[in-house]
């Protein structure tokens, strides 16, 4: 019995056990994200503004309010 717990303990803190649990949390967060950015998009055409992105984050603007540069 005490080497079944043991052998158990081994693989549950395993470092393959934890890269797998590492690269599944990568997943979540990473499909949380997206949906969340398809939400605000569809927000901000609902809305007849444009959802542009920036080095400070991404925002909502009106396309009265954009300069095209050439």
């Amino acid at each position: 019995m005490k080497d079944v717990l043991k052998n158990i303990v081994d693989n549950v803190f395993s470092f393959g056990f934890f890269m797998l649990m590492a690269c599944a949390a990568l997943f979540y967060v990473a499909l949380i994200s997206i949906d969340e950015s398809s939400a605000k998009t569809k927000a901000c055409y609902k809305a007849g503004l444009i959802k542009v992105s920036t080095d400070a984050g991404s925002y909502c603007v009106a396309p009265t309010n954009l300069v095209e540069i050439k």
